[in-house]
């Protein structure tokens, strides 16, 4: 496949993301509307949709490498976050998931999905790089290393359903992109039985 095919691809790629999101976000206004009648809901809910849209964009200049580059201090940054929100986050039912920023709340544990993904593809790239497909286990007590300290701050909040999503984002993964072939069907044999 030429570059330029592939650069025709991710823009159609884009093309249909674009289509997608927009038309979720018309769903989501409409249901906001119907729900609330807020009109304040609908503009806050479209600034974050076109703030959204200018991240998209602005990321698309940016290079993966840059990524790969400062993926471990990303990841050092989302779990200070994650502990900051334990010190100062605004406490609802009983969990501290949110820091409130005065204008507005974030949710730290988001960002570290993000940061996670990035610092976990790194990991595995290199595992991959190194030719180090007959060490599963190796691969396996890194992944563990870097999971288990975002979900001990998570599970302090407590947030059960995230703790459940970045156990799911491990193991796609781990499944699409960190196992031979051979692992992974001994690991789903093993599952079956």
């Amino acid at each position: 496949m030429t570059e330029k095919n592939i650069k025709s691809e991710a823009g159609i790629l884009s093309a249909n993301i674009a289509v997608i999101v927009t038309f979720l976000y018309l769903i989501s206004v409409a249901m906001i509307f119907l729900v609330t009648g807020d009109k304040k809901l609908v503009i806050l809910q479209t600034i974050w949709y076109l703030l959204g849209v200018m991240v998209i964009i602005l990321m698309r200049f940016i290079s993966i490498s840059y990524f790969e580059k400062y993926a471990v201090w990303l990841y050092g940054l989302g779990i200070l976050m994650l502990a900051v929100v334990l010190i100062f986050g605004k406490e609802v039912n009983g969990a501290k998931r949110w820091l409130d920023l005065g204008v507005v709340s974030l949710q730290t544990s988001e960002f570290m999905k993000i940061f996670f993904i990035l610092y976990l593809a790194k990991i595995i790239a290199h595992h991959r790089e190194k030719k180090q497909q007959g060490q599963e286990l190796l691969l396996f007590v890194k992944v563990f290393l870097v999971l288990i300290v975002p979900l001990v701050f998570i599970f302090k909040q407590p947030d059960l359903g995230t703790a459940i999503v970045f156990l799911l984002i491990t193991c796609g993964m781990l499944f699409i992109g960190g196992l031979s072939k051979k692992s992974s069907q001994s690991l789903l044999y093993q599952g079956v039985r």
